[in-house]
């Protein structure tokens, strides 16, 4: 129901847009987009019991290859987003073990920079946590042992939890949903008392129509939708994967209803949390809301949050209860991930004969070994440009996955096997927003995201350079502290490169099937497959 990229991911994203627009057409937008997807991936768990892979092959063999395109999606993302979860956790050691602040400057030859004076937190977390190198392509891989150390203790827990078996883990899951959603209210009526405050949520809540521009849009609605079907968990096999090993049909449009608003409410908490604080240092330190409003990406709450808790009384204790809550949603999310790819492999060819233990294994080594490279001197860049990728493809998946069902395999269809299957049957207008507003809704996106990205907005990203007058590694500093720097060629390569992988199991599955698929007009017997129970007592 919950993620760790409502804490994280929605208040950046929030704040490379206007915010109070960004904030109307988010609430929008999961009303009409994010909640219908919801609902038809747990109406096609309900109807077919297995996982995303076979699910597709059961509807046609000739694609399979979304369901495979969706695994491959969520293996990326568990590439790179669990070192959410690995810096959180460094931050709560040192406030440990170090009984500091983390806005505290240090002393180096018995001097403080002059930059931590100006922003002790933001020049704590990058050039002291991060080393951040001077560059996306200067990886700059040394100083970074105690970020590997917390990489692999984050996921070593986080295997542990998948170890205990999907019932156990869903016990787990009760607690590392539920502390979140206590602590966060907590810590928002908290800096509801700080200064300026209230002169941050007015900036949050208020539109700035001037903002926008024929280029500005498309990205705004591309990062807008792509944080809708992050956190609603669309388009990556999770919801049907775990929805088919449901004992019964249960309530589907409650339950999407429930997500749907459940990331709501987070996301924008946390983006309430954030904006508070952002208003309380622009009144404090006298800085604009030009200086304030810069995107440093995911390292927004590592760079801001701890600057105002070190207001607080006992500044530890609410750091620790922050960087926990990021800890144990971030959790949930990685085992998560893993148990859906692994429950999915489990049906198809050799996979089902591997143990469940092993398979998730060697799918935790595949994430651990392929985000190594994230923690080098450049790894908080490539954490924000693989985040980037990430944004077309899930939009492209969940495409693909509504047009398929709605034009290819038929809704209707749909509708009267899911009757015949469990009783339940879907609404007339959840078809009408599957299969007509979905997808001319996510095609526009994509399409003029696409034209203004090649044409007049290429991919770029926020370089830290230091402050002004003082500068990082050779850098010259600006008064924001960072600098709008452009992706070259070779680097967005690598971002297409991605894409075509991601996606390149579409194409072959229709090649490779299409001489021996039946006709559309003989009824497919495939189309009730269930899943087999006795696989699943072995994950259990």
């Amino acid at each position: 129901v919950i993620s760790a990229k409502e804490i994280w991911r929605f208040p950046y994203t929030i704040m490379g847009h206007d915010s109070g627009i960004f904030v109307l057409l988010y609430l929008i937008f999961t009303l009409s987009v994010g909640i219908p997807l919801v609902y038809l991936e747990l109406i096609i768990g309900v109807r077919f019991r297995v996982g995303a892979i076979k699910c597709f092959n059961a509807m046609e063999e000739r694609a399979t290859g979304i369901g495979v395109s969706q695994l491959l999606l969520s293996f990326f993302i568990l590439v790179y987003q669990p070192l959410i979860m690995a810096w959180a956790l460094y931050f709560i050691f040192c406030l440990v073990w170090n009984n500091t602040s983390l806005a505290t400057c240090p002393v180096i030859n018995g001097t403080m920079s002059t930059c931590c004076i100006q922003d002790s937190s933001t020049y704590y977390w990058f050039e002291r946590v991060l080393n951040v190198s001077t560059g996306l392509s200067d990886p700059d891989p040394t100083h970074q042992s105690h970020l590997v150390a917390s990489y692999l203790i984050s996921w070593f827990i986080a295997y542990l939890c998948i170890l205990r078996g999907v019932r156990i883990s869903a016990m787990i899951s009760y607690f590392t949903v539920t502390v979140p959603l206590i602590i966060l209210p907590i810590i928002f009526v908290r800096v509801l008392f700080l200064d300026g405050a209230l002169k941050g949520l007015i900036t949050f809540i208020t539109p700035n129509a001037g903002a926008l521009n024929r280029k500005s849009v498309p990205v705004l609605l591309l990062d807008l939708i792509s944080q809708i079907l992050n956190t609603c968990g669309v388009a990556i096999g999770l919801l049907m994967t775990f929805k088919a090993r449901s004992r019964d049909p249960g309530y589907p449009t409650f339950e999407a209803l429930l997500i749907g608003f459940l990331n709501m409410i987070v996301s924008v908490i946390s983006a309430l949390i954030l904006y508070a604080i952002i208003g309380h240092i622009m009144v404090e330190k006298k800085r604009s809301k030009e200086d304030m409003f810069v995107s440093r990406g995911a390292s927004v709450i590592f760079s801001v949050f701890p600057n105002i808790f070190s207001h607080f009384v006992a500044p530890n204790f609410w750091s620790i209860l922050f960087f926990m809550a990021l800890v144990l949603i971030s959790i949930d999310s990685m085992y998560c991930q893993i148990n859906a790819i692994t429950l999915s492999l489990m049906e198809v060819g050799g996979f089902r004969y591997i143990p469940y233990s092993t398979l998730s294994l060697i799918i935790t080594l595949a994430c651990v070994l392929t985000g190594l490279p994230f923690l080098m001197g450049n790894g908080v860049y490539l954490f924000e440009a693989m985040d980037g990728t990430v944004n077309p493809i899930i939009c492209m998946a969940a495409l693909l996955e509504v047009i398929y069902i709605s034009w290819f395999y038929g809704l209707d269809r749909l509708d009267e096997e899911l009757e015949q299957r469990s009783g339940l049957t879907i609404n007339a207008f959840w078809k009408c927003l599957i299969k007509w507003y979905i997808p001319v809704v996510i095609f526009s996106i994509l399409v003029s995201w696409a034209v203004v990205s090649l044409f007049a907005h290429p991919p770029n990203y926020m370089k830290y350079v230091g402050c002004l007058g003082v500068g990082y590694k050779g850098l010259n500093g600006t008064k924001s502290w960072f600098k709008k720097t452009f992706i070259t060629y070779p680097e967005f390569g690598v971002e297409v490169l991605i894409f075509l992988i991601d996606f390149l199991p579409v194409p072959f599955f229709v090649w490779y099937f299409w001489p021996r698929s039946e006709s559309d007009e003989e009824p497919r017997e495939r189309g009730n497959v269930t899943s087999n129970r006795s696989d699943y007592e072995r994950m259990e």
